[in-house]
């Protein structure tokens, strides 16, 4: 493993443990913030850490779970599972707006994606799970490169770091 890898997995261990997991019964405000660290080293996109924190009627540290789509839902929709130690919260995101830009010399790729977010109910403390939120995703990764020199954008980038901030509302 990477020095810097070490780094990244040991600066989101210790965010992890600052946070007490709680499942509150209640409705109300809510946030989550994830980090989803992604390597492509391997030629296929490989998840290294996914922490998310819960602020709000559900207080909490999980990881985020990416779900592939199922038959018929559309380009513009996202499936993830949001995992705490009292069950798991579905989420279905669809995309509202996208603006991305990726630098030919230096192979770095930026977007900001503009989501919204619907719990579609979870297991255990979360099966009746509902609510709808307002996200913003802001991706940060670095392309290949392909024989020519050239950034590859058929393939998995070589590291990939994304930030998910959502707020709206909670009903447990």
């Amino acid at each position: 493993m990477g020095r810097s890898r070490q780094v990244v997995l040991a600066a989101l261990v210790v965010l992890a443990g600052a946070f007490a997991s709680s499942a509150g019964a209640g409705s109300g405000s809510q946030t989550f913030k994830a980090l989803i660290v992604a390597s492509g080293a391997s030629g296929g996109r490989e998840i290294v850490a996914a922490p998310v924190i819960a602020k709000g009627a559900f207080t909490g540290v999980g990881r985020l779970v990416e779900i592939p789509n199922q038959p018929g839902d559309r380009d513009d929709v996202a499936r993830d599972d949001f995992v705490f130690a009292g069950g798991t919260i579905h989420l279905v995101t669809v995309t509202n707006s996208f603006s991305g830009s990726l630098d030919p010399r230096t192979c770095v790729f930026t977007a900001a994606i503009e989501q919204t977010s619907s719990v579609v109910g979870g297991t255990g403390s979360f099966a009746r799970a509902t609510g709808t939120f307002a996200a913003t995703l802001n991706v940060h990764a670095v392309a290949a490169r392909n024989a020519d020199g050239t950034c590859a954008q058929d393939r998995a980038p070589l590291v990939e770091i994304d930030a998910l901030a959502a707020s709206g509302a909670l009903s447990l």
